[in-house]
């Protein structure tokens, strides 16, 4: 009954609200395994889906087939689950697509279908006459289905022609531009050919110089050496020449030592040349006022010694004459006492 219902008659909904993302498998398994008290079964939620109007595919029965194992007969089942849980994955577009199936999916669903009786409908007896209506419609439903295969078989076909065609127009273009690139390589070979001829006489002429080169290098070597022996000998030279050098700013540094302290005894002669002078000056000035007043000591003594030559002779003397007397000795005294001895310098 169902075989005779097309696809467009088919709806498929989910009692459960649809979600984004779900546990797909864990670890190595193509499934999530599900762990009892005593066994372990698989789970997978991708078969589950399929009810459910999600994507179509080809189930890998061999991968997906239903795991059931006692942990009794396999004791290192439970280690492998229990790391097969550290790592699961996820599936997160998870998406309601009605009428989606994947590539081949269409081909497996005829064949899987071919050689397969549905068995008869245990019930009442039914007439042995068919109705045309029902032969009719027996017979639609075949048609029916033939067709649903053969557009399949049809677009599949269509698809891989178009696919085909595209990779031939592909090819055609990859083959032009081989071609292509072909020609160009051929050219940049002949280019590269005629290249490698002129280097090849480039290399003759350059191989020329070179020997020639060589010959000049083997004599500028030679002049090298020599040079380099005269540049020893200028260092030497420059060394001595250091040394000297080092020597005479001693030897000058030691003269300027002694010409500061040359100046220095020259300012220190000068001082006392002009202190010298004054001294000098100072002693002719003295001198000066010695001469005077031994002039004046010797007018008092002429005049002392003329009134005690007159007292001597027994003549008498006049009062003006005595007062003048003692006058000339109070005058002498007075100069004597004011005496305060030569001046060395000037106030």
């Amino acid at each position: 009954m169902f075989r005779s219902l097309s696809k467009s008659q088919f709806h498929w909904r989910s009692r459960y609200s649809y979600f984004k993302s779900y546990l797909a498998y864990c670890g190595e398994y193509p499934w999530v395994p599900l762990i009892g008290a005593r066994c372990c079964i698989s789970y997978c939620p991708n078969m589950v889906l399929r009810q459910f109007g999600f994507e179509q595919f080809i189930p890998r029965t061999t991968e997906l087939a239903t795991f059931y194992e006692d942990f009794k007969t396999s004791k290192k089942l439970l280690e492998s689950v229990r790391k097969a849980w550290k790592h699961p994955g996820r599936v997160t577009s998870a998406k309601r697509v009605e009428g989606k199936t994947t590539k081949g999916y269409p081909i497996w669903q005829k064949t899987r279908g071919k050689g397969y009786r549905v068995p008869p409908f245990e019930g009442p007896p039914r007439s042995l006459i068919q109705s045309a209506e029902d032969i009719y419609e027996e017979v639609r439903a075949q048609q029916e289905s033939y067709n649903l295969s053969l557009n399949a078989e049809v677009e599949e076909l269509g698809a891989k022609r178009r696919r085909l065609e595209s990779n031939l127009i592909t090819q055609e273009k990859a083959l032009a531009n081989t071609r292509k690139e072909k020609d160009d390589l051929l050219a940049q070979l002949q280019q590269q050919q005629l290249k490698f001829q002129q280097l090849q006489e480039k290399y003759v002429l350059l191989s020329e110089d070179k020997k020639r080169q060589d010959v000049s290098m083997k004599r500028w070597i030679g002049r090298a050496s020599k040079a380099e022996e005269m540049v020893l000998k200028l260092e030497e030279t420059n060394e001595s020449l250091q040394e000297q050098c080092r020597s005479q700013d001693i030897i000058i540094a030691n003269l300027d030592e002694r010409v500061d302290h040359l100046l220095s005894i020259e300012q220190t002669l000068s001082s006392e040349k002009e202190n010298a002078e004054r001294e000098a000056e100072c002693w002719a000035s003295e001198a000066m006022r010695y001469h005077v007043q031994a002039d004046d000591a010797k007018n008092y003594a002429l005049g002392l010694r003329g009134i005690a030559q007159q007292i001597a002779d027994g003549e008498p003397m006049t009062r003006n004459e005595f007062h003048r007397f003692f006058g000339l000795i109070r005058d002498g005294i007075n100069e004597i006492s004011a005496y305060d001895g030569p001046r060395l310098w000037k106030d």
